[in-house]
């Protein structure tokens, strides 16, 4: 928390092995008043990343600066969604609605496009299941779920005939468990391909999507 100035900001400093400056990155930069506000935010160290500074500054101002209630956390940028809502897959492709996060440590998952921007190059273990199922109106469609990078297909994950799995208790379900490279910037989704009319629903329980940088 901060009180008494006008802009406060957090900076981490990261270092290679050879103490040299990999990156500074501002997590978080702040107006700051005479009342306390709390201020802070998570960022993702480079792969190479040895050494870390944090540094609380002001950047502007006359005044004195407070801290108080400091905490800092080191983890590992994962995320875990669930489909919250069940989803009608009426469009080909079409982008799979895990809406509801479950975890996002390092806010590098948008549960409203259902995408994962990776936060820092490196390898990543990527967890998906995706229950289908065919909701008795439409084309008989046999359809696939990907796992896509960056709008294309990375990963095929199943081919099915959705029409044979013909209720919310009898559905098909979809698995991915690998692992993947990915640089920073690197967008994921998971789509279904091959619905040619409104045919399929995406069941709002078992249907997980879940990202972890592991080096």
């Amino acid at each position: 928390a901060a009180a008494a100035g006008n802009t406060s900001r957090i900076v981490v400093k990261f270092f290679n092995a050879g103490k040299s400056t990999i990156s500074t990155v501002t997590v978080q930069s702040a107006a700051i008043t005479t009342s306390w506000a709390r201020i802070g935010g998570a960022v993702a160290a480079p792969t190479n990343a040895r050494y870390a500074t944090v540094i609380v500054e002001r950047t502007a101002g006359t005044k004195l600066q407070y801290i108080d209630d400091v905490k800092m956390e080191v983890g590992s940028p994962m995320f875990s969604a669930k489909a919250g809502s069940i989803q009608t897959l009426n469009a080909n492709p079409i982008t799979l609605a895990y809406d509801t996060e479950l975890t996002d440590v390092g806010g590098w998952y948008d549960n409203a496009l259902y995408k994962a921007t990776a936060p820092s190059s490196g390898t990543y273990e990527v967890d998906i299941t995706a229950v289908i199922y065919y909701s008795g109106t439409g084309s008989k469609d046999t359809v696939q779920v990907h796992l896509y990078k960056n709008g294309v297909s990375l990963v095929d994950i199943a081919h099915f005939e959705i029409d044979t799995h013909t209720s919310v208790t009898h559905p098909y379900v979809s698995t991915l468990s690998t692992l993947v490279s990915a640089n920073a910037g690197d967008a994921f989704t998971v789509v279904m391909t091959g619905n040619t009319n409104n045919s399929g629903r995406l069941a709002n329980y078992g249907s997980v999507f879940s990202m972890k940088l592991i080096r």
